[in-house]
Order: C-alpha cells, then sequence, then structure tokens
C-alpha cells in the first residue's frame, strides 16, 4: 500500500514528461511512463543509491502522514470546531538530544492549533554536564515553540526515569522542578505526565509515574511532582505571557538533514548537522539571548542576526532571500558544505548560486575532509583556533578575511570573511571549529549588534540560565542553577520573589538544581 501510495504521489508531483529531465528519474519509471515496477521504498532490499529517489520517500512519509492525520480530525474539527487540536511531537536520539529525524515537524506544524511534545531528556547521564544537557534541551524547546513562533505544551514527561533510554537512571533531588521549569521558561504552558500509575505489566511497566506500583505515593517523586504542582499554582499570573522576541534565529531545514546524511561525501561520523546547530546555539544560551529556530520559509526580517550552518540543499529562491536579507541590513552567518546542490539533489554546476557567491562575496574551490587527526587551525582575532572535520578552501571576490588557515596546502588562505552588502553583512566560517572559536566570534557580534538583553539578575557563572517571560505589564525572570553546586545570582533592583511572594534585593542564595521566578513590573 505505501508504494502504491509513493507512486500516485510521485505521479502528481511530476505531472509530465517534461518534468522528468533529471538524472535520477530513470531509475523511477519505465520508458513508456506506465510501469512502476521499478519503483521501491529505499531499504536492503532495493536500490538506495539514487538520492533523490530517498529524500522524496522522506517527504512522502511526511506527506502521508500529514494525511492520515487531517484524515483523523476531520470529525473533530465537525463536532468540536472551538476546541483546539494537537499531536504529541517527539524529540529523537535521547543521547544526542536531537530533533525528531522521520517526519517534517516544520510542515506538520501548519497542521496542529497548537504544538505539544513529549519531553524525556536523560538527566544525569554520565558523559556530559547537567549544564550541557540543559543548553540542547533548552534548544529542543526553543525548536518546539517556533514551529508556530508561539507557547506549546508539554505532553509527557517523567518524575524520575524513563523505561527506554540506554541507562534508565532516576533524576537526582530538585531535577524534576529544574527540568520542568526550564520548559515553562522557554514558552511551555502546561507539565503533563506519561504515566499518572504504574501499569501492572507490558512494556511501559517501568516507566516513571506520578504513582508508583510500589509505596504509590509515598515516594520521593510523587512529593517532587507534588512541588512542581506548587510552583506551577504560584504562576498562574504568568499564563498567557510569552518569551522575550527573539532577535537570533538558526536556520534548520530537513530536508537538508536528510540530503546531507544521505550524501556520498565528507564523512559519515563527522556531518553532524544537528550537533553543529546546537553549538552555534550554544553562546546565546549562555549569555541568556532568546533565539528561534526557523524554516527556509520564515519571514528573515524579523531577526538581526541568522544563523544558517551547513545548508549543503539550498534552492535557488532560498539564496535570493538571503541576499535580500543582507541587503536591507540583516547580518548573516553561513558556514562550509553550503550550496552545492538543489531541492532535486542535483549538484550545482560551473560557479553555483550566483546570489550566494555574491551574498558572500567568495567562491569555494572545494572541501577537505578531516581525519580525526591531525587537525589545522585557524588565525582570527590575534589567536590560533584548532579546526576539525571539515575545510572549505576559498577565495574572495568581494569579501574581508578575518581568519586565515595555519597548515597545509591552503595554509594563509580565507578561513573567516565579512562581505559587507547593501545595509547589511554576511559573514562565512569556512571551517568546523571548537566553540572557544565560536564564542569569541559570537562575543564580537553580539556586542556589535546589541545582542545581549538587559537583566536586572546579575548571575555568578554560565551555568546558571536567565530566560524571560512577559505581556505588556510584567516581566517574568526564570532564574535556573543547571549545577550540583550552590551559587547566588545578584538582583540589582528589588523583585518579587513569586514562589515566597515576597520582594528581596541584593545577593540571593541560589540551590543546586535550585529554581526562582522573580516578577517585575514595566
Amino acid at each position: 500500500m505505501c508504494q502504491q501510495a509513493f507512486r500516485h504521489w510521485v505521479q502528481e508531483k511530476y505531472q509530465t514528461l517534461a518534468n522528468l529531465n533529471h538524472a535520477y528519474c530513470g531509475a523511477f519509471w519505465s520508458h513508456d511512463y506506465t510501469s512502476w515496477d521499478q519503483v521501491q521504498a529505499p531499504s536492503p532490499l532495493g536500490d538506495t543509491n539514487v538520492m533523490g529517489l530517498n529524500l522524496d520517500w522522506h517527504r512522502f512519509v511526511t506527506d502521508r502522514t500529514i494525511d492520515f492525520f487531517d484524515n483523523e480530525i476531520k470529525p473533530l474539527r465537525a463536532l468540536t470546531p472551538n476546541i483546539p487540536v494537537t499531536a504529541n511531537f517527539m524529540g529523537g536520539n535521547p543521547s544526542e538530544s536531537h530533533v525528531f529525524y522521520d517526519l517534517d515537524y516544520q510542515k506538520f506544524a501548519k497542521h496542529v492549533d497548537i504544538v505539544s511534545w513529549d519531553s524525556y531528556p536523560n538527566w544525569s547521564n554520565g558523559y556530559e554536564s547537567t549544564a550541557h544537557l540543559a543548553m540542547k534541551t533548552a534548544l529542543m524547546n526553543d525548536v518546539m515553540r517556533s514551529l508556530k513562533h508561539d507557547n506549546y505544551l508539554i505532553m509527557e514527561s517523567t518524575p524520575s526515569q524513563v523505561n527506554w533510554h540506554p541507562y534508565n537512571r532516576a533524576k537526582r533531588p530538585g531535577m524534576h522542578e529544574m527540568g520542568s521549569l526550564q520548559q515553562v521558561a522557554h514558552g511551555a504552558d502546561s507539565v503533563l505526565y506519561f504515566q499518572l500509575h504504574q501499569s501492572l505489566g507490558a512494556s511501559e511497566m517501568f516507566h516513571g509515574t506520578v504513582i508508583a506500583n510500589h509505596r504509590g505515593s509515598n515516594t520521593r517523586a510523587f512529593k517532587d511532582v507534588q512541588k512542581v504542582g506548587q510552583d506551577l499554582q504560584s504562576l498562574q499570573a504568568a499564563h498567557g505571557t510569552t518569551r522575550t522576541a527573539a532577535k537570533v534565529a538558526i536556520v534548520f531545514d530537513y530536508d537538508n538533514m536528510w540530503g546531507l546524511d544521505d550524501a556520498r561525501n565528507y564523512a559519515n561520523e563527522t556531518k553532524k548537522y544537528w550537533r553543529t546547530i546546537q553549538e552555534h546555539y550554544q553562546y546565546f544560551w549562555k549569555h541568556d539571548i532568546p533565539v528561534e529556530i526557523i524554516a527556509t520559509t520564515d519571514d528573515l526580517t524579523a531577526y538581526d542576526l541568522v544563523i544558517d550552518p551547513m545548508h549543503f540543499m539550498m534552492s535557488a529562491q532560498f539564496a535570493t532571500k538571503l541576499k535580500a536579507y543582507v541587503q536591507q541590513g540583516g547580518h548573516l552567518i553561513g558556514t562550509y558544505i553550503t550550496g552545492v546542490v538543489d531541492h532535486d539533489f542535483l549538484a550545482y554546476q560551473g560557479d553555483g548560486l550566483a546570489d550566494l557567491e555574491a551574498t558572500y562575496g567568495i567562491k569555494v574551490q572545494e572541501t577537505d575532509t578531516l581525519y580525526p587527526q591531525p587537525h589545522n587551525a585557524l588565525t582570527a582575532y590575534h589567536q590560533a583556533y584548532q579546526v576539525n572535520d571539515y575545510c572549505d578552501v576559498v577565495e574572495t571576490t568581494t569579501a574581508q578575511v578575518l581568519g586565515t588557515y595555519q597548515k597545509d596546502f591552503y595554509a594563509g588562505t580565507p578561513a573567516v570573511t565579512v562581505n559587507q552588502l547593501g545595509q547589511g553583512a554576511a559573514y562565512y566560517l569556512a571551517a568546523r571549529t571548537d566553540t572557544d572559536f565560536l564564542d569569541a566570534f559570537y562575543e564580537r557580534l553580539a556586542t556589535s549588534l546589541a545582542l545581549k538583553p538587559a537583566l536586572p539578575v546579575i548571575k555568578a557563572n554560565a551555568k546558571v540560565s536567565i530566560q524571560v517571560r512577559e505581556n505588556a505589564t510584567t516581566r517574568y525572570y526564570f532564574v535556573i542553577n543547571f549545577s550540583h553546586r550552590p551559587t547566588t545570582v545578584t538582583l540589582e533592583v528589588p523583585l518579587r520573589q513569586i514562589f515566597e511572594n515576597q520582594v528581596v534585593s541584593g545577593k540571593q542564595d541560589l540551590a543546586s538544581y535550585g529554581v526562582q521566578v522573580y516578577m517585575m513590573n514595566k
């Protein structure tokens, strides 16, 4: 059935033989355009070497899932037209805090009234700090909020462990409140649980719940849920507030993710598109600068800074859109492996995307894929930084060089550039670096573009996150310590402490994994 539906979908997409002049189409059809015997879903039993077919399969799965969803909700729309409809979206690989891979949620989100998702970070894991996982979890929440540029729901969470992570560890004391209110801080209007009571048997009988089979409600997890419930009661006045509008956006595209992963080039182990987005996001999270994760169809002009990493599969239309954004005063960041193939997974010929080259003021000659050892290096801002995995070898046309490579046959050539175009500027990071370079790079940009918010709460270290929700009259400052060590924050003006309902000022203690919410009238 799926193959028949796929064939029908492709027939609709390619109406006439004139549309079929792409190189990969020969694997789809016989010469008379009537025999479909060779059409196979990508699988070990079929041919997976036609990347355009593999990409269309991903698109088809999304379109068919949306079609099924739309059909399922028809009676709900008819019988309860005033009740919002949602479907709980998912996260991906928990060890990577990866975006969900198999469905295009940017497309799916247009068919739900409100976004909801199942949030299961693997807190207190054995391979990263709580603060680093908090950054990745913050990004996932910002993804969900950005799908409709609006508040969202936590449809599922757990008071403690789950039953399907590789290691199903219990949350440490305080972590449930910490994680729950982080989601609220980023725009969630609910904290819901799967499940209320543990099942007697079957696959999720050991999944963490509010009420356990053993000891019922007399558990630490139950008391943690009570505490979060009390917090949410105290925060009722904040319901309906929204995140402070973001001036920074990061472009994420499902077609690009699928296409880049399937590209028979570079290195399978080091492409890491989503991790690259995490690394660019990290500076802004550490400095409490709001970020939205946008699709190629979104309006760019709402943002002072747009970051577009590893945009391997880029349409000519989006390249034109980026050029217009910069000309009108926007600031754009692009990286290595950008603008290589089109929407049909066909390589650009000659000089490639003219608008993209005009925007960045460079020509990419080739991409050098590095082995894990040795590394290259670049020099910028009077300092050397390590380079890993990928190096675009570029020549400038109109761009100014900000950093150069140190090693190999392209030593001394541009590694970091900026191109002034119209009222704006486009930066190109030709190499993958560690986050020390990204921190230095974005620190300069954040200062010049005045991106850092003026907050009345001063934190002692970057393991504390400060997120703001607001309405026309009031701001709420969510202050969370993502560390097992207590710390302090300093209030520069008197603020109302929500949970204790008292006005405080000056230095305030913040417990390990501690949360405080402060309110200030505008």
